[in-house]
């Protein structure tokens, strides 16, 4: 009887299968960074382009009013209560949001606390809760909403936008130039822009053109990033609605690890980690706010400048340089950033 030479089972054996195993955890233990970095280069392109949006929406502002919109203002002229207007929501019809209608005369809140949510819910409570895209880093968590029902705010609640306009060259969010309607809070000497007498392009109340950029308009910050504060918390920073979360001051460098200074109330600063460090003024003041520029992307910032342009700021930049570049007036010679 003939006998067949006996065949090796098919398959792997174990040992061969750990081989493949251990090679494949090898590769995707070397592509996983690079995918990461490319999808950052992505987020980190993405950002800037939204920034770049918002410029362009600004000049489209000032080509209409002469003049860019102020920081933060409060309606005098307007009815008594619900007087508090922000920037972003004056560049809505610019960057074709213009659906989203805010009724001007009557603002958010009531005028320095004299109003209810009755005054001005009904012409603007909707409007502020609708999330704006341009003005999310997708780097960043997402949409964070504050606490649901603020000042009678309808559900979802109003949000945090990333990006900032620059209000401060060295000192607190605060322009000493401004008056605001709390007299407690006019602290100017406090403030070190008091005697260097460096201005930002934006601020309480400012109504400052290209004309007032004796610096250059290339060489100015208009708008920087900030990480926002988690969803559900009432933490300030990012809130663009809401007091001065929608300003910051080069005072602190990109990302800096001094922690914010914020209004003494607990729940505007939460310390929320690291990456958003912040302590409270003893003040209970709000000209004593100082936010710095803060992103997650890898090593510093985007930077908006009064040119139109968009540039990345190191955390390493030099803090005379960063300084120099969120004034209008100083006169400074900018270095490498």
């Amino acid at each position: 009887m003939p006998r067949y030479p006996s065949r090796r089972p098919s398959g792997f054996t174990l040992i061969e299968l750990l081989v493949v195993i251990a090679i494949i955890g090898v590769l995707v233990g070397l592509l996983l960074p690079a995918v990461q970095k490319v999808r950052e280069a992505a987020s980190r392109m993405k950002c800037q382009n939204n920034l770049k949006q918002m410029a362009l929406a600004l000049h489209n502002y000032h080509d209409s009013y002469s003049k860019f919109p102020p920081g933060y203002y409060y309606n005098h002229d307007g009815p008594p209560v619900g007087q508090e207007m922000f920037f972003l929501m004056y560049i809505l019809p610019f960057i074709e949001q213009g659906n989203i209608k805010f009724d001007p005369a009557w603002g958010l809140y009531g005028g320095g606390g004299s109003g209810g949510p009755d005054t001005w819910v009904p012409r603007n409570g909707v409007a502020v809760t609708y999330v704006v895209q341009t003005f999310l880093c997708p780097s960043d968590m997402g949409v964070s909403r504050a606490p649901a029902g603020y000042w009678g705010t309808p559900a979802p609640g109003q949000w945090r936008a990333n990006y900032v306009g620059t209000f401060s060259a060295d000192g607190m969010i605060y322009d000493p130039d401004g008056k605001v309607p709390w007299a407690n809070c006019n602290r100017t000497a406090l403030n070190p822009s008091f005697t260097s007498g460096l201005r930002a392009l934006f601020s309480w109340e400012s109504k400052r053109g290209i004309r007032d950029v004796t610096d250059g308009t290339s060489n100015t910050a208009m708008l920087s990033e900030v990480v926002v504060g988690p969803d559900g918390s009432s933490d300030i920073r990012g809130w663009w609605s809401n007091d001065w979360g929608g300003g910051y001051s080069h005072r602190l460098a990109p990302n800096s690890g001094i922690g914010d200074m914020i209004l003494d109330y607990g729940e505007y600063c939460p310390h929320t980690g690291a990456r958003t460090p912040c302590s409270r003024t003893s003040s209970g003041c709000w000209s004593d706010i100082t936010i710095g520029a803060r992103s997650l992307h890898t090593g510093g910032v985007n930077v908006a400048f009064a040119d139109g342009s968009v540039h990345f700021a190191s955390n390493t930049i030099n803090q005379t340089t960063w300084q120099a570049i969120g004034s209008i007036n100083g006169g400074e010679v900018i270095g490498d950033y």
